[in-house]
């Protein structure tokens, strides 16, 4: 008989199967990371293609603040979701040799893509928060190829 919160072989109270997160932990960041995605390309797309004219030019769309909101929460979320991931699973990859090169690549993207995001807020140059703006939309739109790369690696 397991204890309650054991599965499979795996102690009470551990979420990890090896360097692996337990499958419901999985869907918990995967969902997380589908929603922070999806809630950046609906911004880009509302960005690029949904403004419309005003008095004084062109004026954000509407549900662009609320959007901005919320995918601001996601990414502190997400921020704490990347950090306790790279301590449990990369840390105990790291302390074998099955560290491949997703792993890294996907982490070092990441990283890029959360500085970049910090520099929207925090750069006050119009110059070079533009260039921000289309450093962390690019990176962000794209960022889906190393993420599912590394995560069908995984699967296997």
């Amino acid at each position: 008989m397991q204890p309650p919160g054991a599965s499979r072989g795996q102690p009470a109270g551990r979420a990890w199967h090896g360097s692996r997160p337990a499958q419901a932990t999985r869907r918990a960041l995967y969902a997380l990371a589908a929603l922070l995605w999806a809630s950046g390309a609906v911004l880009l797309v509302l960005q690029l293609w949904f403004r419309q004219a005003g008095e004084l030019g062109l004026v954000r769309h509407p549900a662009e603040p609320a959007l901005h909101t919320t995918h601001g929460v996601l990414a502190v979320l997400g921020l704490f979701g990347l950090g306790w991931i790279t301590a449990r699973h990369a840390g105990a990859a790291l302390a074998t040799t099955t560290v491949r090169r997703g792993g890294p690549l996907l982490l070092a993207w990441l990283g890029l893509l959360a500085a970049s995001g910090f520099a929207l807020y925090y750069i006050p140059a119009d110059d070079l928060r533009a260039a921000s703006s289309w450093l962390h939309a690019g990176l962000g739109a794209a960022v889906i190829v190393p993420a599912l790369w590394h995560w069908g690696r995984g699967a296997r």
